[in-house]
């Protein structure tokens, strides 16, 4: 069975590899023994030193190194990156689905904001509506209609404000110590990369699974003249810190 990127780092992680330590000329340490991030291992998957062959002004030569992995497994590799690439994100870029959808409240009247969207000179710009208002119904709040990218936005800064926050250090510490089938730094440390680099662990992520994880953290989000109150669900912040760390 195939495993997605995401999963091999995390298992590269788990075991305790690290990435490679650079030193100066002098031999004093200069960076290196690092977890592995997504980036790291795309970039040394998409390495075509690995299947024997070196580059040189843009050409690919073979090598007289043996290969660490497969010429066809390579290549095949390469094939999901770009398919990845090409399909996957245009094909969600066209059809993603807002993340904070039977999430997001209107505060005035209760009603669920409806993800939409339309097009302006041939971009498409996504929304959220009041329910109410959508369907011609009453409704005095002053943010009726609100630009999707804006209010995501707006609810991840809150996400990562309250994951940086002492009760989730605490909730680490718990989750830690109730499994006890992994080294406790270990599973600390990459829980702690995780939350370090929230905005880079979200950024890979599928729209898909990005509106996944939304209902696993966020009860309700509703939307107020004056801002935005964001109720957590504590439930699932403990099902992602444990996906975190398996």
């Amino acid at each position: 069975m195939a495993e997605s990127c995401t999963m091999v780092t995390d298992k590269l992680n788990r075991r305790g590899y690290r990435t490679k330590l650079r030193e100066h000329v002098s031999g004093n340490r200069n960076g290196g023994g690092k977890l592995f991030t997504q980036k790291d291992m795309r970039r040394i998957l998409t390495n075509p030193y690995y299947k024997g062959y070196v580059t040189h002004k843009g050409e690919m030569y073979k090598g007289e190194h043996e290969a660490i992995i497969p010429e066809d497994e390579w290549n095949r590799i390469q094939g999901l990156f770009k398919k990845y690439d090409q399909d996957g994100r245009k094909a969600y870029a066209t059809s993603t689905p807002s993340f904070l959808k039977g999430i997001l409240k209107c505060a005035r009247c209760k009603a669920a904001m409806t993800p939409t969207y339309a097009y302006n000179h041939g971009l498409r710009y996504r929304y959220y509506v009041c329910s109410n208002h959508l369907r011609n119904k009453s409704c005095v709040s002053a943010f009726k209609t609100i630009s999707a990218d804006e209010i995501e936005q707006q609810v991840l800064n809150e996400i990562f404000k309250i994951l940086s926050s002492p009760e989730v250090i605490m909730n680490i510490n718990r989750i830690i110590e109730s499994d006890k089938a992994s080294s406790p730094e270990i599973l600390k440390e990459n829980i702690v990369s995780a939350l370090n680099n929230l905005t880079e662990v979200w950024s890979f992520l599928y729209p898909s699974e990005q509106q996944k994880v939304s209902k696993m953290l966020l009860d309700e989000v509703s939307l107020a003249d004056n801002g935005i109150n964001v109720k957590m669900n504590l439930e699932g912040f403990d099902r992602v810190l444990r996906e975190i760390v398996r």
